[in-house]
């Protein structure tokens, strides 16, 4: 979180919202920080996909982890890959850039009710 504030000059904002979408929960994190590039971006996405060979010889290197182990480190795919583990299908993170000029994280896994235990135990 603290990257998208590092080169503004303020402490920015976090806005985080939780709501039930059909039969998932979807977190969304928002942020006013300096945001990234489209290319940037792009990289990001790319690599949670698992193509992480095409975003090492990108410039991303102010995006790196202290151990160097890639241009985004790992938390952001970590988190990816264990909800995909966990819950196959939709679920899962997704970044966008927010209208406010920062970027946009979605979190979204499927709810279970007690409705749902009883019918598939």
């Amino acid at each position: 979180m603290l990257h998208g504030f590092e080169k503004t000059g303020y402490t920015g904002t976090i806005r985080i919202a939780a709501e039930r979408v059909d039969a998932d929960l979807l977190v969304r994190v928002v942020d006013d920080g300096q945001g990234m590039t489209d290319e940037k971006l792009e990289d990001l996405r790319r690599w949670m996909a698992g193509d992480k060979p095409g975003v090492e010889a990108s410039d991303a290197s102010d995006a790196s982890d202290a151990s160097g182990s890639s241009a985004f480190g790992i938390g952001l795919n970590n988190v990816h890959r264990r909800i995909r583990l966990n819950f196959p299908g939709s679920s899962g993170l997704s970044i966008s850039r927010a209208a406010s000029g920062g970027t946009t994280v979605e979190i979204r896994i499927p709810t279970a009710t007690p409705e749902d235990k009883q019918t598939n135990p």
